[in-house]
C-alpha cells in the first residue's frame, strides 16, 4: 500500500509539473497571439492608408490628363537620374571604358617583367542615356605610364562609389567598408587576430571608434602591388555580396559572407518616446536589439518589460537584429510605455468635446503602474481600440506567486525618520497648489512634538517666524522675494473612556507653518528656502514648477496618482519609482501615515480582518478600532520620509479612512490631516480641507470626501454642484474627480461601502460629464469601462482604483469568486460616516457571478499611477 501511495504521489507530481509546463506554453502562445493581433491591427491601418493613396494616384492617372501627368513625372525622374550621374562623373572624371572585346582588360604582371604596350580600340559607353567618351587605351603594367595608373585608380574609385551607393539602397551591410576619396579610395579589412569590442552597442555620446583595422589602397601605392591587388580582391568580395543578395550571376566564385561581427558593422539608431525625447545609440548590425532596449530602460530608469519598442508600425522582438529589420542609419524607433494589460484604450465622449485617453497597466517586478494619456485631438494611433470599439472585455491579471501580499512597516530606527538639528530647522517640507497657476502653498514643521499627560504645554507658534524666500530659477539676480504666513499647533486628545493599557499619552505637534506665494508665472521653475531668518534656521534650497496656464493646449507633463502609501518597505520602493519618473504634480489619495493602526503607546494593531456592523461596532476587532487611539509621531515620520518628493513637487492630499482620528469628545475628526497640509479650500469656495478643487493646466481637479455628509442638502453637495456649474470647458476641457472609497470595485474588501455616496452624487457627476474618477482604499488596481449606474455608458466616467501604494494587506479576492460575496450586515467600515446602506442587489444579484462587464481590468500588485494629458 505504501509503495502504491508513493507511486501515486510521484504520478501526481509529474502531472503537476506537466500542467505547469502546459500553462507556461499556453501563456507564451497567448503573448505571441496578442503580438500578432497588434501587428494585424497596425497592418490593417497601413493597408488602409496605402489603399487611399493608391486611389488618389489612380484618380491622377485617369484619362488623358493622367497620361500627361505620368509623362511629366517620368521626364523629371530621367533628368534627375542624369543629373546624379553627371555629379558622380564630376567627382570621378572617368574617360575610359573597356573596349568591345572581352580580352581587353587591365592586367598586372608580377615583378614588372612585361613592359610592352599594345594599343586597344577606342569605344564609348552610355549610362542611363548619358554618353561617356572613350580615350585611346593601351594594355599596361603597374610600372609603366603613370597616367594610365591614375586612370585605373579613378575607375576603381568609381566602382567603389557605386558599391557604397547600391549597398544602403539594398540595405546590405557590406563586409569591407570603404573610405571614399576619388582616385585615392581605401578599403578596410580587420585583421583576423583582432578581437571585436566586448559590446555591440553603446550610447552615441560615449562611443570611441575601434582603430584595429588595416586599410588597403585601390590604387598603386609606391611599388607595392600586393596591397593594391588585395584591395581589388576585397572590393570584388563586396560586389559578390551585392550580387548574392539580388541573386545575379557573378564572374567569380559565389561566396555567402557570414554575419559581420566586427565593431565597424554598427549603425546609429534613434529612440523616441511619446513626449518627443530622443536618445541615440550605436548597435551592431547583427546584434540583438535587446541590448538597445536594456540600455534605454537603464538610462531612463524604466523597468525592462514595461516599455514596448515599435519600428515601422511593428513591435520589435528582443532577439531581432537591425539587419533582419533592414534598419538604416538614424532610423527611428518609438518607445511606448505599456502599463495596463498590454492594451491601449482610447477614451472619447462626444458630448462637449471629443477626447482620447490611452490607458495601460502592467505588473512588473511586483510593482504595478498605469499610465493614462489624454488628448483633445481625435486620432486613432496604430489601430489600437477606442471606446468606439469598446467596451473592452473584462480581464483579471493572474496573481504573482512570488508577491507577498503583506506589507511590513518601517521601524522607528529608519534613517529617514531622524529629526534634524538644530531644533527649529524646517522639516517635513511640502508644496501644494492653490486654485490657479499663479499661487502655491509652502508648509513645514519646526520644533519637536511632545507626548505626555493631558496638561502638557504646547510650543508657542509665535516663537518662530514663517518666512519663505523665493525667486525664479533661471534669473541671474540673487535678490529673493519674501513671503510670510501663519503657524499653528494641534493636539491629539484621546477619549478617556478608552485608556490605553500603559496609560493615556496625548500628543502635541511641533509648530506647523503655512505660507502662500502669489504672483507666480505659469509653467516656471522656482527655487525657495523656508524657515526663520532671525534664528538662522533656514532650510536648504528646494525647487518647484508652477502649473501651466489653464487652456485646452496646456497641461502638466506628468501627474502621479497614488493611494494608501503608508510607511512600509514597499512604500520605499514606490517612492523611489515616483521620484525616478519626475512628475510635475502628485495626487495622494488617503492612507498616508497609518498612525491609526497603532495605539498611543506605539503598539502595532492588526486590523486586517475587522468587520463592523451597521452600528460601527465589532466583536472581533478587540481594541483595533474601539480604542480610537493613534500614534501621532507616525505623521512626523511620514513627513520626513516623503520630503524628497513633497518639497520639490506640488502634492495634493485627499483624505481617506485612515485620516479619521477621534478626539476627547469622541468626534471623528481629521485634525492631523487638516493641520499639517495646506489646501485651496478658500480659493475654491469650499472652506473645508476635505473637499476642494484646483486647476492643473487644462485639467480641473475636484477632491471629495467619502466620510463627510454628501446628501443633496449637505455643504459638500451644494459646493460640488456650484463648482461643476462654473467650470469653463474651453479652458479646462478635462474634469477629474477623486475621493477615497471606490464606487465600482469588484474586490471583496470595501465592496459597495460607498453605495450611498454613489446614489447621492453619481447623477450630478454624470450630468456634468466628469471624465475620470480616481479612488483608493482598496489595496489593488482596477480600471472600469465607461459606466453609469452599473451600466455601460459611453459618456460615463472611467473609474480607476489605485489603492496599493505600499501599505496594508493586498486585496486578492473578488466578490464574483465563489464564496466571496460579503455579508451585508458586516460590510461597513468601522470608520465610515454612517451614511452607507446595506448591500442592494444589482440586476437581481447581490454580487456578480463573474467579472462584471463594467470592470475592464483588475490586478493585485503594489504600485502607483501616472496621468499624462496633452
Amino acid at each position: 500500500m505504501r509503495q502504491r501511495l508513493e507511486a501515486r504521489k510521484l504520478l501526481v507530481d509529474k502531472t503537476s509539473i506537466a500542467c505547469k509546463v502546459t500553462e507556461q506554453d499556453v501563456k507564451k502562445k497567448e503573448d505571441n497571439l496578442s503580438t500578432e493581433v497588434r501587428s494585424l491591427l497596425v497592418g490593417g491601418t497601413t493597408l488602409s492608408i496605402a489603399k487611399s493613396k493608391l486611389q488618389e494616384s489612380n484618380c491622377q492617372l485617369e484619362g488623358e490628363s493622367g497620361y500627361a501627368h505620368l509623362k511629366i513625372v517620368t521626364n523629371k525622374l530621367r533628368k534627375r537620374q542624369q543629373f546624379m550621374i553627371s555629379q558622380v562623373s564630376f567627382i570621378y572624371p572617368l574617360k575610359i571604358e573597356a573596349g568591345p572585346s572581352q580580352d581587353q582588360e587591365l592586367e598586372s604582371f608580377p615583378g614588372g617583367s612585361r613592359l610592352g604596350t599594345k594599343p586597344l580600340s577606342q569605344g564609348s559607353v552610355r549610362i542611363l542615356g548619358l554618353p561617356f567618351s572613350m580615350a585611346p587605351f593601351t594594355r599596361m603594367s603597374f610600372f609603366t605610364d603613370k597616367k594610365e595608373v591614375q586612370k585605373s585608380a579613378t575607375a576603381l574609385g568609381y566602382v567603389a562609389h557605386a558599391v557604397s551607393l547600391i549597398a544602403p539602397y539594398l540595405r546590405v551591410p557590406i563586409r569591407y567598408p570603404l573610405r571614399l576619396g576619388g582616385s585615392k579610395t581605401y578599403i578596410r579589412d580587420y585583421a583576423p587576430y583582432i578581437e571585436p569590442s566586448p559590446s555591440d552597442m553603446s550610447p552615441i555620446t560615449t562611443l570611441s571608434q575601434n582603430s584595429n583595422f588595416v586599410e588597403f589602397p585601390l590604387f598603386l601605392d609606391g611599388q607595392d602591388t600586393t596591397r593594391a591587388a588585395y584591395a581589388v580582391f576585397l572590393l570584388n568580395k563586396n560586389i559578390e555580396q551585392l550580387l548574392n543578395f539580388v541573386g545575379e550571376n557573378s564572374l567569380g566564385p559565389r561566396q555567402r559572407s557570414r554575419s559581420p561581427e566586427t565593431p565597424h558593422q554598427k549603425i546609429t539608431l534613434k529612440v523616441k518616446n511619446q513626449q518627443g525625447a530622443e536618445d541615440l545609440y550605436k548597435i551592431g548590425a547583427h546584434a540583438h536589439l535587446k541590448k538597445l532596449m536594456s540600455a534605454y530602460c537603464m538610462k531612463r530608469n524604466l523597468e525592462y518589460g514595461s516599455v514596448r519598442f515599435v519600428y515601422n508600425g511593428r513591435e520589435i522582438k528582443a532577439r531581432q537584429t537591425p539587419a533582419q529589420l533592414k534598419m538604416e542609419e538614424e532610423d527611428e524607433i518609438c518607445s511606448v510605455m505599456e502599463l495596463g494589460g498590454g492594451v491601449y484604450y482610447l477614451l472619447r465622449c462626444n458630448t462637449h468635446l471629443c477626447k482620447n485617453l490611452k490607458m495601460v497597466v502592467k505588473c512588473t517586478m511586483s510593482m504595478s503602474f498605469f499610465v493614462i494619456f489624454a488628448s483633445t485631438v481625435t486620432v486613432i494611433v496604430h489601430g489600437f481600440p477606442s471606446t468606439l470599439d469598446c467596451p473592452l472585455n473584462p480581464v483579471t491579471a493572474p496573481l504573482d506567486p512570488n508577491l507577498n501580499p503583506i506589507a511590513f512597516d518601517l521601524p522607528e530606527s529608519d534613517p529617514s525618520f531622524v529629526k534634524p538639528n538644530p531644533e527649529f530647522l524646517p522639516q517635513q517640507i511640502s508644496v501644494s497648489l492653490s486654485y490657479s497657476f499663479d499661487s502655491v502653498w509652502i508648509s513645514w514643521v519646526t520644533g519637536e512634538y511632545q507626548i505626555g499627560e493631558e496638561d502638557s504645554a504646547p510650543l508657542d507658534p509665535n516663537c518662530v517666524q514663517s518666512v519663505v524666500q523665493y525667486r525664479e530659477f533661471d534669473v541671474r539676480s540673487t535678490i529673493n522675494k519674501n513671503a510670510t504666513g501663519h503657524s499653528i499647533v494641534y493636539t491629539q486628545q484621546y477619549p478617556s473612556e478608552y485608556p490605553s493599557e500603559n496609560g493615556l499619552k496625548n500628543y502635541t505637534s511641533g509648530i506647523i507653518h503655512h505660507v502662500q506665494l502669489t504672483g507666480l508665472k505659469p509653467n516656471t521653475l522656482y527655487r525657495y528656502r523656508c524657515g526663520d531668518l532671525s534664528l538662522s534656521a533656514m532650510s536648504k534650497e528646494y525647487y518647484f514648477r508652477t502649473m501651466p496656464k489653464s487652456t485646452s493646449e496646456n497641461y502638466p507633463h506628468r501627474i502621479v496618482v497614488a493611494g494608501d502609501l503608508g510607511l512600509t518597505y514597499n512604500t520605499s520602493i514606490v517612492l523611489t519609482k515616483i521620484l525616478s519618473n519626475h512628475p510635475d504634480l502628485v495626487v495622494l489619495i488617503g492612507g498616508f501615515s497609518y498612525a491609526d493602526t497603532y495605539l498611543a503607546n506605539n503598539t502595532k494593531l492588526d486590523c486586517s480582518s475587522c468587520h463592523c456592523d451597521q452600528n460601527g461596532t465589532s466583536s472581533d476587532c478587540g481594541s483595533c478600532y474601539l480604542s480610537r487611539e493613534t500614534y501621532q509621531p507616525r505623521w512626523d515620520y511620514w513627513g520626513r520620509f516623503m520630503e524628497p518628493l513633497t518639497a520639490n513637487v506640488p502634492t495634493m492630499m485627499v483624505a481617506g479612512e485612515h485620516e479619521i482620528e477621534s478626539q476627547t469628545d469622541n468626534n471623528l475628526t481629521f485634525a492631523a490631516y487638516s493641520s499639517r497640509f495646506a489646501f485651496p479650500s478658500n480659493e475654491s469656495g469650499s472652506f473645508s480641507p476635505l473637499y476642494y478643487s484646483f486647476n492643473a493646466g487644462g485639467a480641473h481637479f475636484i477632491v471629495l470626501n467619502s466620510y463627510t455628509p454628501y446628501d443633496n442638502s449637505s455643504d459638500q453637495y451644494i459646493w460640488l454642484e456650484s463648482d461643476l456649474s462654473i467650470i469653463n470647458r474651453s479652458e479646462t476641457p478635462w474634469v477629474v474627480a477623486t475621493w477615497s472609497l471606490p464606487w465600482y470595485s469588484t474586490f471583496q474588501g470595501h465592496y459597495k461601502e460607498a453605495e450611498s455616496m454613489r446614489i447621492n452624487l453619481e447623477d450630478l457627476l454624470y450630468s456634468y460629464r466628469v471624465d475620470i474618477i480616481f479612488n483608493s482604499q482598496v489595496d489593488a488596481y482596477e480600471r472600469s469601462n465607461r459606466v453609469y449606474n452599473y451600466t455601460l455608458d459611453q459618456c460615463g466616467p472611467v473609474y480607476i482604483t489605485t489603492g496599493a501604494g505600499g501599505a496594508g494587506k493586498l486585496e486578492t479576492q473578488h466578490v464574483d469568486d465563489p464564496g466571496n460575496c460579503p455579508d451585508p450586515s458586516q460590510n461597513y467600515s468601522c470608520r465610515s460616516s454612517g451614511f452607507n446602506f446595506t448591500l442592494e442587489p444589482v440586476n437581481n444579484e447581490t454580487c456578480p457571478v463573474k467579472q462584471p462587464e463594467y470592470s475592464a481590468y483588475r490586478e493585485s500588485s503594489f504600485g502607483f499611477g501616472m496621468l499624462e494629458v496633452s
